[in-house]
């Protein structure tokens, strides 16, 4: 069992890991980027951020390292890193065991409960973290016991109703235990609300000294990273990848992109919705994820842009009301990862009744929520009361062409006829585009040419010119001409309301 473990690990370290999710992009008023992003669950040792400008390649502009380490020492003094962050109950000995992970001081032993103690619990508090995701790391000691390397580890911090625990339990091998960290989850810390990490060892039997619960340390490393700015009100992307311990780099995470500009007239808030590229079933070469970036690049220079995961949207950490337009990207997402939950369908029925401004696109979404069977009534609701469209066959599941005309009629009226990738574009093939039928007032904005026809995009006025709509039924990003994605992006805006102030324009020309 040692020899797999100690194999595990050592190809853990050199193997690249898997690239982190990107959850969030925004720019505060002085420029700073803020980014968030997941943690993989892999051995990491740190995070690259990386940001270009359009048309660069993206290069690396932040190291994001462990920051914060709690030791708990063979002192009872303040011996270690953060010794003050420590505290115990229960009888507790000094260990001469010791870990040799990074970062740690050299020659600090370990704590451990004693053996005439049935239970005792160790407490990690940081003081001086800001407020943050963090991914937690344990190490603990060296040792040599069959019963010690049950360990419950326990993570409380702050939820919507209140602080929350979260449990985990490890199983830690023994002569190497301390060789290196150990990822137990992540921690949402607010300051002063007594959040961190907590070993119990209620469940060890063992009375031998030395062999139960030897603690050493826990680190805390980032989640979230604050890029100064860099003096451009033009568009950036961002992306992030994992640095293993042995230096080899993930792929990178989604691309994500952010601008802030001077003069701010409009707030749009990119939602990136397309789970599925991330799967190695429709994506097998780990291609970039950059379809939130593509749709970016064509919005008017006029929009502070801002981009987040969808799951961010669920979970409340970013309000849809914060922001005067959506822009929603679902890709070729379908059944499997849902293209709306029912909280995000909440989220934007009630976002559009008060007036905020929806553009969606997706091949899948009609199909995901109202084919012949499957979905919920609530679902069917969404799609022909919120998105103002209906499914009425399952064969309007494919509309089996790749080019598009505006509707004669339609916002969209003049624009010359494009195609959408059909794999040979540099994106990927949109083998499924939904064929639309307008419903509760929505009417025809583009239409397919050849294949079943009908309806490709719908558009909808809301009342006194707010709470617009536009749905395209195929993805935005999918359409091969970028001066095309320009010009569908500039008559959406102006659809929404946007008036491109002159200096904006007088600004983009020099």
């Amino acid at each position: 069992r040692q020899a797999m473990d100690d194999s595990l690990v050592a190809f853990a370290g050199q193997r690249p890991a898997f690239a982190p999710d990107l959850l969030l992009t925004r720019t505060a008023s002085d420029g700073t980027i803020r980014l968030e992003w997941n943690d993989p669950g892999f051995t990491t040792a740190s995070y690259d951020v990386l940001q270009a400008a359009p048309g660069e390649a993206l290069s690396s502009v932040l190291a994001v390292t462990p920051t914060y380490v709690i030791e708990a020492g063979s002192s009872l003094n303040t011996l270690g890193q953060n010794r003050a962050d420590y505290s115990e109950t229960g009888t507790f000995q000094n260990s001469t065991a010791e870990s040799v992970a990074p970062g740690l001081t050299p020659g600090i032993g370990s704590r451990f409960i004693a053996r005439a103690s049935a239970t005792g619990s160790a407490r990690f508090r940081p003081s001086q973290l800001p407020a943050g995701r963090y991914r937690v790391d344990l190490t603990t000691s060296n040792f040599e016991s069959s019963d010690a390397h049950n360990v419950s580890v326990t993570i409380s911090e702050q939820g919507p109703s209140g602080t929350v625990t979260r449990n985990f339990r490890m199983e830690i091998s023994e002569e190497t235990a301390g060789n290196h960290w150990r990822t137990v989850g992540t921690l949402n810390f607010i300051p002063g609300n007594n959040h961190g990490v907590e070993f119990s060892n209620s469940t060890q039997t063992s009375t031998g000294a030395d062999d139960r619960l030897n603690i050493v340390a826990v680190r805390f490393t980032p989640l979230f990273a604050n890029v100064p700015p860099n003096g451009s009100p033009g568009l950036l992307t961002h992306a992030v990848s994992v640095v293993s311990p042995r230096g080899t780099k993930s792929k990178t995470s989604e691309v994500f992109p952010s601008r802030k500009t001077p003069w701010g007239q409009t707030r749009a808030l990119v939602i990136d919705g397309f789970d599925r590229w991330n799967t190695f079933t429709l994506n097998p070469n780990r291609q970039s994820h950059r379809m939130a970036s593509i749709l970016a690049e064509s919005l008017p220079l006029a929009f502070d842009v801002e981009c987040v995961a969808n799951e961010w949207i669920e979970n409340g950490t970013v309000q849809l009301t914060d922001f005067d337009h959506l822009f929603w990207v679902l890709g070729d997402e379908s059944t499997a990862d849902e293209t709306f939950s029912a909280t995000e369908q909440s989220l934007v029925t009630s976002y559009i009744a008060q007036g905020g401004n929806l553009f969606v696109s997706g091949s899948e979404v009609a199909w995901d929520l109202d084919r012949a069977t499957g979905p919920l009534a609530a679902d069917r609701t969404f799609l022909n009361t919120t998105l103002r469209a209906d499914f009425p066959s399952d064969a309007d599941d494919d509309a089996n062409t790749y080019q598009v005309a505006a509707a004669p009629a339609g916002i969209f009226s003049g624009l010359a006829n494009f195609s959408f990738d059909n794999g040979t574009g540099g994106l990927y093939d949109v083998r499924f585009p939904d064929v639309l039928t307008a419903a509760n007032g929505s009417s025809s904005a583009l239409t397919y040419v050849g294949g079943r026809g009908g309806n490709a995009a719908l558009s909808h006025s809301g009342a006194s010119g707010a709470g617009n709509l536009i749905y395209l039924g195929f993805p935005f990003e999918s359409i091969t001409s970028k001066p095309v994605r320009d010009e569908i992006l500039l008559r959406t805006t102006t659809f929404f309301g946007v008036q491109i102030a002159p200096a904006t324009s007088l600004w983009f020309t020099f």
